[in-house]
């Protein structure tokens, strides 16, 4: 979890920001989020907002045709949460073709040893749908920390590589590439219509920067960790460079390769609150935060791509929905403790703004004392 809070969209006059009241809040840690979320964002493409369709397409769907994904991150925290983990993986394998965890799998208190960060991979890998992950702080950078067991950032890093990443297939829950050939475009290259690449198999990139097509879309994620990219010293410091570069790189691949298969879309999945507030502008960097060069780096995308493209992340436990640029939308799913629900996002291709948003209720969390 980050410790920067400033952040807001450059155009507050379209902003669907969703602000929870402590009401909401209580809803929401109790499970009720039906009640208090009514709404669908059809992600800021039109002035009104629908009820989203109760059903999905299964993973049997025609190539390219509409399809739906769920978004989480920030969970579980607390022992609560770990119990109600099951269940949501069920709800989200009953609506949804496959999700997306943007990290910290564990709090930030909890040990980042092998056994804990191994019974959470373990936990998720039970989804009935493909789960993609990305690496948060909380499994990695701030690992260094004495409550989280002292352990070495970069250690940790490729313990998680090995463990995930370096697998035949790079992420959690069915192993079947099959899965991923069903969703994936027509137009798709073939690299891409076979489920996540990595970028260490395109380019010499880290093989956590995944790629993949679904939907008619292009997805892709990026190790963007939160507490300011992973600063905290200059040799920190260098490793991030290092990732920015990566980053940047992956990210133009996305944009060439979108354009090659004339996909209308581009879905970007990271951990880190990247601070829109803080200023996002294509023609110079602003800021001198560990984000600064990334926000750079997704306002040049979104200036070359023709098409729209989708920000998704965690961090700061937030759910908010709202336009940073035009044709540039961010979703921040919910995170610890409002676990009470999560995000399913509906994509389909033949619209101007592909991306439908939605707020779907978790299983009531038992009562029980947290550790």
């Amino acid at each position: 979890m980050s410790s920067h809070s400033t952040d807001r969209a450059t155009e507050p006059s379209t902003s669907m920001t969703a602000t929870v009241s402590p009401r909401r809040r209580r809803l929401l840690t109790a499970g009720l989020s039906a009640a208090a979320w009514p709404v669908v964002s059809r992600g800021l493409a039109g002035s009104a907002a629908a009820s989203a369709a109760s059903g999905s397409p299964s993973a049997a769907s025609p190539p390219g045709a509409r399809t739906s994904f769920a978004l989480i991150g920030d969970l579980p925290y607390w022992r609560f949460e770990l119990a109600n983990v099951p269940a949501l993986l069920g709800e989200m394998a009953e609506q949804c073709a496959f999700g997306i965890h943007v990290g910290d799998l564990k709090g930030g208190s909890e040990p980042c040893s092998d056994e804990l960060l191994e019974s959470r991979l373990t936990l998720f890998g039970q989804s009935r749908i493909p789960l993609v992950y990305t690496p948060g702080d909380n499994e990695w950078t701030d690992c260094w920390r004495p409550a989280a067991g002292d352990h070495d950032p970069a250690e940790r890093l490729a313990w998680l590589r090995r463990r995930v990443f370096l697998r035949e297939s790079p992420w959690l829950g069915p192993p079947d590439r099959s899965i991923w050939q069903q969703l994936a475009s027509p137009a798709a290259e073939p690299l891409l219509a076979k489920g996540p690449v990595r970028q260490s198999e395109v380019e010499g990139g880290p093989p956590e920067n995944l790629m993949w097509t679904a939907g008619g879309v292009l997805f892709l994620t990026l190790n963007l960790p939160g507490s300011d990219n992973g600063r905290r010293s200059p040799l920190d410091d260098a490793d991030r460079l290092e990732r920015d570069a990566h980053n940047r790189r992956w990210l133009d691949q996305a944009r060439q390769r979108a354009e090659r298969a004339n996909l209308p879309a581009i879905a970007l999945a990271i951990h880190a609150n990247p601070g829109f507030g803080r200023g996002i502008d294509p023609s110079r960097v602003l800021g001198d935060d560990g984000y600064a060069t990334f926000r750079h780096d997704l306002a040049q995308l979104n200036a070359r791509f023709a098409g729209h493209v989708l920000v998704m992340h965690g961090d700061t436990h937030r759910f908010r929905v709202d336009r940073i640029l035009p044709r540039l939308t961010r979703v921040e799913c919910f995170g610890s403790p409002f676990t009470g629900s999560w995000v399913k996002i509906e994509v389909t291709p033949q619209r101007p703004m592909p991306f439908e948003i939605s707020v779907r209720p978790a299983a009531p969390p038992r009562e029980e004392t947290t550790p």
